[in-house]
């Protein structure tokens, strides 16, 4: 589990009584992330970053190296004046790089609320950024009400809301690009698929094609397709691809995207973990996208696993 993982869990649990000021608030969190993380996570408070000071900073070591995330909290947004203020901190810890928990306490203004969200295209229909807002009202919320609040997460996608039940993810039923925040939050490929068929190491056409692979792409370069992967320019309702991938480093963000060519644009998104689908004219594709962390990595692997559909009565 990264520390994203594990501060966003811990954060939901969080029930504040309600606190005078910002830094009460922000100490109470601080004081119930170390009583239930592990004494070997670094917590900091007024961490600095980039020329700017985060009101929580956490890291930990994983078998993939390290993971962070930074929290920003607001006490009682209810002015444009300091939702301007809080983009503008949003902005210096560089959301394209790295994770980031805003904690709204207090009284918040949903006008205020929804902009926020909009800045960062935070919607129902945007499966993945990499920062999640997280609402926590004035009053003590009764059982009912708090399993409501939860559902306000900015980042409430299906994989999110299925780990908080500890229930594994479903495939979605619509196509596209999807962001994941591990391996284990990546869901597992359906075991039929209406109106197709599948074969294990079959591609679109019934011949043979490697499930599993690894495709190694270069900071600078073109858009990189999978070798021979066997799309096609017209017929494209004759097969369905999918495939689950990772970074081979978590402090390489990858550009993920299903489209006909390295020419022509087609929907992406950015992570470390993540999984799309297509049909038989498009193709899979990555782009080495950035660093964080001051990492000075060149190039990374992606590993991948593939799964095919013919089109079936």
């Amino acid at each position: 589990m990264s520390a994203y993982e594990n501060v966003i869990t811990l954060a939901q649990e969080w029930q504040p009584e309600v606190l005078p000021t910002e830094a009460k608030y922000r100490d109470s969190l601080i004081a119930f992330l170390r009583q239930r993380m592990k004494p070997d996570i670094k917590i900091e408070s007024e961490y600095r970053h980039c020329g700017t000071t985060t009101d929580i900073y956490v890291q930990q070591f994983g078998f993939l190296g390290p993971s962070d995330v930074f929290v920003e909290l607001k006490r009682n947004l209810t002015q444009k004046s300091q939702l301007d203020r809080l983009i503008g901190q949003l902005e210096c810890l560089l959301p394209r790089k790295n994770y980031i928990i805003v904690v709204l306490c207090g009284e918040t203004n949903p006008a205020l609320v929804a902009r926020l969200k909009a800045q960062y295209g935070i919607s129902e229909g945007v499966l993945w950024t990499m920062i999640t807002v997280l609402l926590k009202p004035a009053k003590k919320p009764t059982a009912k009400r708090l399993a409501a609040l939860s559902l306000l997460a900015a980042l409430s996608t299906p994989h999110a809301q299925a780990q908080s039940r500890n229930a594994p993810p479903s495939w979605p039923k619509d196509r596209g690009v999807y962001i994941s925040t591990s391996s284990e939050s990546i869901p597992a490929f359906p075991r039929t698929l209406s109106g197709y068929r599948s074969e294990n190491d079959k591609d679109f056409w019934n011949k043979p094609f490697h499930s599993r692979g690894t495709v190694r792409i270069f900071q600078g370069n073109e858009w990189q397709g999978l070798p021979k992967f066997p799309n096609t320019m017209n017929g494209c309702s004759s097969g369905v691809f999918m495939i689950r991938w990772r970074s081979a480093n978590q402090n390489v963000l990858v550009q993920s995207s299903a489209r006909y060519s390295k020419d022509i644009p087609g929907t992406m998104k950015a992570g470390n973990y993540g999984y799309m689908s297509g049909t038989n004219c498009e193709q899979p594709m990555f782009k080495f996208e950035s660093t964080r962390d001051r990492d000075k990595s060149t190039l990374v692997d992606v590993y991948y696993e593939l799964k095919f559909w013919q089109a079936a009565p």
